[in-house]
C-alpha cells in the first residue's frame, strides 16, 4: 500500500480501528466493575454539596485513587448527564477515540505505511486486555489518552529541534494529571525531560542548556498542579497520600524479578506467538544499530514502553485478571512495534520476495491473535469481575431490605465489595477492604486484632458480609465476641485443602458468610423472618467472581472453550491457570 505525503496520513486505519473498537466493546455491554462505583459514589457526593465523602454524612476519607477521573464523573453529575451505565461507556469511547488519533497522526506525520498504522491500531483495538478495562468505567481509558498524550509531546520534541516553552508546560501539565488519574502514572513524569535529553544526545554539537530549561518549564508545568492537589489532600483529608495507599497490600519486591509475569505480560499482548514476536523485536532493533539508523523516536517510544513495563512490574498481583494495570503497556507495545517496522522499512528497503514473506507472517499472526483475543474476551464477557450491578442488588438494595425490616432504622453494615453498595445502600456502610475506612486500612494485613478490637468493639455494625480473603485477613470468627454477638443468615463452606491449611489449626470459618447482630433480633420470629427475607431475596445466590492471576500460558484453551460454546456445547470456560484455592466449590 502506498504511504500518504507526510504530514496527511490516510483515515481509513483510525477508522477501521476504532469501529473495530466499538465492536469489541459491545461484547460487555452495559458491564462496570463494582470498584469503579467507589469513585461514582465520591462524584455523585461532590456534585450533590456533601463534599469528598463516601457518603453524605460521613468523615471525609479518600477512597479513590483517580482524582482526575471522579472530577470528570462529578462534573457529569453536576450536569446530570452522568447515567450509569452508559455516561463512563461514552466517556470511555471518547478517550479511546482520543487516544486512537495520537498514535495514528503521529505514526502518518513521520511516514509510516496505512498498513503499518492500520496493524498497530487494530491489534490495540482488539487486545483483550485493552478494551476490557478501557470500557470498565475505571479511570483505565482516561490513563491511557493522557499517556499517549504525554508520548505525542515528547515525540514532537525530539523532532522539532525548535524549543517550544509552551510544548513543555503542556507536557508538565499532562503530567500531573497522569500522576492525578493513578498514583503509579507519576512514574512518566520522567518521560518528556528523558525525550529533550534523548534529542540532545543526537543532536551534533551536544547542548545541555535547551535540556535544563525544557526540564525546568516541564516542572513549572507539573508542579502547580501537582502539588495545589497534594495540598487539598492534606488539608481536607489529613494525609499525604491516598488512604487507598494503605489499604492495599504493598507491592512484593520478587514481582519485579519475576520472568515468568513479563513474559505473560507480553503473551498478552501477541498470543501464542510469545517468542518470535520477541526475538524478532530483538533482531529489527539489532540491525538498526547495526546500521546506526535507531531512530531517537524509537528510543523515547521504548522509553514510555519501558515505564509502562516497569509499573505492572511494581504492581503486586492483580485478582481482576486479564491485565489491568497493564493499560499503557499494550498502547506503547503496539506503538513501539510499528514505529519500529517504520525506521526498519526505510534503513532496509524489502525485496519483493520479502514483502511477500512479510506478508503472510503478518497474516497468520493477526489470524492467531484475533481469534484468541476474541476467545479471552467471550470468556470474559460470559462472566465478568465482579458487576457493579450484582454487587449492587446484593449489598445496596437486598440489604436495604433487611434493614427495613428491623425496629432501628439506623443499621450498618460491614462489607469488603463497595462500589454498588455506596450507591444504592441506605444504610452507613463499612468498608471491610478499607479502602474508605482509615482504621481499616492500617490494621488489615498488619494488625488483626486491633482491627477485631475496632469492628466488634467499637463499630458494632448491624450486618457482616465477609468472603475469602477477607475471611482470612480479618478473621473476626477468631474473636469470641463475634460468636456471641453475631448469628448467621447465610454460611458457605469451602472443602479446598488450602483454605483449611490457612488456618494452621484454629477452628476453620465459612469461607463465605452473612450475619446479624443478635441484639437486632431478640423479637419472637425475628430472626426467622430475615433469613426468609434473605432467602426470597435472593442474597445467597450472590458470589463475586474471582479471577486467577494473569497466567495465560497459553492462548488455545480459551479458543476451545470459545468454540464449544459458539457451537452449542456444554461446560464451562477451561481456566488459564488453576481457580483459585479458596473458590466455593
Amino acid at each position: 500500500m502506498v504511504s500518504p505525503p507526510e504530514g496527511r496520513p490516510s483515515p481509513l486505519p483510525l477508522v477501521a480501528a476504532l469501529a473495530l473498537f466499538v465492536a469489541h466493546a459491545t461484547l460487555f455491554g452495559g458491564w462496570i466493575v463494582d470498584d469503579a462505583g467507589i469513585t461514582f459514589a465520591y462524584a455523585r457526593n461532590l456534585a450533590a454539596g456533601y463534599g469528598v465523602v463516601a457518603q453524605p454524612g460521613v468523615p471525609p476519607v479518600e477512597g479513590y485513587s483517580n482524582p482526575t477521573w471522579m472530577l470528570v464523573a462529578s462534573l457529569g453529575y453536576a450536569l446530570r448527564i452522568f447515567v450509569l451505565p452508559w455516561a463512563p461507556k461514552v466517556l470511555a469511547g471518547l478517550c479511546a477515540a482520543g487516544t486512537f488519533a495520537l498514535v495514528w497522526r503521529d505514526l502518518g506525520r513521520r511516514g509510516a505505511s496505512a498498513w503499518t498504522t492500520g496493524v498497530a491500531l487494530g491489534l490495540l483495538a482488539g487486545c483483550s486486555g485493552f478494551v476490557i478495562w478501557v470500557v470498565s468505567g475505571l479511570e483505565n481509558a482516561l490513563l491511557a489518552w493522557l499517556a499517549a498524550a504525554s508520548a505525542s509531546l515528547a515525540l514532537r520534541a525530539v523532532d522539532d529541534a525548535v524549543e517550544r516553552p509552551r510544548r513543555d508546560l503542556a507536557a508538565g501539565m499532562v503530567a500531573a494529571l497522569l500522576a492525578l488519574t493513578r498514583p503509579d502514572a507519576v512514574l512518566y513524569a520522567i518521560g518528556y525531560p528523558a525525550a529533550l535529553a534523548v534529542a540532545a544526545a543526537f543532536d551534533r554539537p551536544r547542548r545541555l542548556a535547551p535540556v535544563v530549561r525544557g526540564t525546568a518549564r516541564t516542572l513549572a508545568g507539573f508542579l502547580p498542579v501537582f502539588g495545589s492537589y497534594l495540598a487539598f489532600r492534606f488539608l481536607y483529608f489529613g494525609d499525604w497520600v491516598p488512604n487507598t495507599f494503605h489499604a492495599k497490600v504493598k507491592p512484593a519486591g520478587a514481582s519485579i524479578l519475576d520472568p515468568g509475569k513479563l513474559l505473560d505480560l507480553v503473551e498478552g499482548a501477541v498470543g501464542d506467538a510469545l517468542f518470535p514476536v520477541l526475538l524478532l523485536l530483538v533482531a529489527a532493533a539489532g540491525a538498526l544499530l547495526w546500521r546506526r539508523a535507531l531512530r531517537p523516536r524509537i528510543v523515547v517510544l521504548g522509553g514510555y514502553l519501558a515505564i509502562a513495563t516497569g509499573v505492572y512490574m511494581l504492581m503486586p498481583v492483580d485478582w481482576m485478571g486479564e491485565f489491568r494495570f497493564a493499560t499503557p503497556f499494550f498502547l506503547f507495545f503496539f506503538w513501539s512495534g510499528a514505529e519500529l517496522a517504520t525506521a526498519l522499512a526505510a534503513a532496509m528497503p524489502p525485496t519483493p520476495g520479502l514483502r511477500t514473506a512479510v506478508a503472510i507472517a503478518t497474516a497468520v499472526f493477526l489470524a492467531q491473535a484475533g481469534i484468541i483475543f476474541g476467545a479471552r474476551s467471550l470468556r470474559f464477557a460470559e462472566d465478568p469481575t465482579v458487576p457493579l450491578t450484582v454487587a449492587a442488588r446484593f449489598g445496596g438494595q437486598g440489604f436495604n431490605r433487611l434493614a427495613a425490616a428491623l425496629p432501628d432504622r439506623r443499621a450498618s453494615l460491614l462489607t469488603p465489595d463497595l462500589g454498588g453498595v455506596l450507591l444504592n445502600s441506605e444504610t452507613r456502610v463499612y468498608d471491610l477492604a478499607g479502602l474508605c475506612d482509615p482504621v481499616i486500612a492500617r490494621t488489615l494485613h498488619e494488625r488483626p486484632q486491633a482491627l477485631r478490637e475496632y469492628v466488634l468493639g467499637e463499630v458494632r455494625p448491624t450486618f457482616v458480609h465477609t468472603q475469602g480473603a477477607f475471611t482470612r485477613s480479618s478473621a473476626l470468627h477468631l474473636d469470641p465476641r463475634f460468636a456471641r454477638d453475631y448469628v448467621a443468615l447465610h454460611e458457605a463452606w469451602s472443602t479446598e485443602p488450602e483454605w483449611t491449611r490457612a488456618w494452621r489449626g484454629a477452628e476453620v470459618p465459612p469461607f463465605w458468610g452473612d450475619y446479624v447482630r443478635r441484639d437486632a433480633v431478640r423479637a419472637p420470629g425475628a430472626l426467622a423472618s430475615l433469613q426468609d427475607i434473605y432467602r426470597r431475596e435472593g442474597l445467597a445466590a450472590y458470589r463475586p467472581w474471582v479471577r486467577p492471576p494473569d497466567r495465560l500460558r497459553a492462548g488455545w484453551p480459551q479458543v476451545r472453550w470459545a468454540l464449544t460454546r459458539l457451537g452449542g456445547g456444554a461446560g464451562g470456560p477451561v481456566a488459564p491457570a488453576p481457580a483459585p484455592a479458596a473458590a466455593v466449590p
